[in-house]
């Protein structure tokens, strides 16, 4: 698998062929196509695997986990960790730049990647709202806003090449994030 991921990232979906992916994997085209009938079933599993990463990797919040506040910058600081990593920054780019001419792609970030993270800090918001902890008006939107945040201070900047001497640190960039999405959600405002 990180043979594919590695193809993937390096040539993008486009070029990346069944051929190349399978030389990459040290298999035939034909052993590969019995594994992945398409190259759109590859990215999946591809994909997959970094939903699993996320997941795995960082510290979802749980309920009686501590307070609200440092339960958000926790998971702000892990996930631009995890998304300032140039191989996950190679991703998103395959994500964004390719996906008008394969539209399978929306689809699979949206079913392996963004949702299954999303749904455990969603989980997670739900119960601290009805603790009385956070004020989320549509909870779903108000937690992707967390996302997109640190989406915006930490990924965006890697993808368009920004020096990152001009950046943020991760952390300075992920506190930043939690206490703007904070300043709006937590109910203590």
């Amino acid at each position: 698998m990180s043979g594919a991921s590695d193809t993937f990232r390096a040539l993008g979906y486009a070029k990346a062929t069944m051929p190349k992916l399978a030389a990459s994997a040290g298999v035939s085209t034909r052993t590969l196509h019995k594994y992945f009938p398409k190259k759109a079933v590859l990215f999946s599993e591809v994909t997959k695997q970094l939903a699993k990463e996320v997941v795995d990797g960082i510290k979802i919040p749980q309920p009686n986990d501590g307070g609200v506040t440092e339960a958000v910058h926790s998971f702000a600081f892990d996930y631009a960790q995890f998304i300032s990593q140039p191989r996950i920054v190679e991703i998103f780019r395959i994500f964004i730049s390719e996906y008008p001419a394969h539209s399978e792609l929306g689809e699979i970030y949206l079913t392996y990647a963004s949702q299954p993270v999303a749904n455990h800090i969603l989980a997670w918001a739900k119960v601290e709202q009805k603790k009385g902890s956070l004020h989320l008006p549509n909870p779903e939107r108000d937690v992707g806003s967390l996302f997109g945040l640190v989406d915006h201070h930490v990924l965006w900047q890697r993808l368009t090449g920004q020096r990152l001497e001009n950046c943020l640190p991760i952390k300075d960039a992920a506190d930043l994030c939690a206490t703007i999405w904070l300043s709006r959600y937590a109910a203590s405002r």
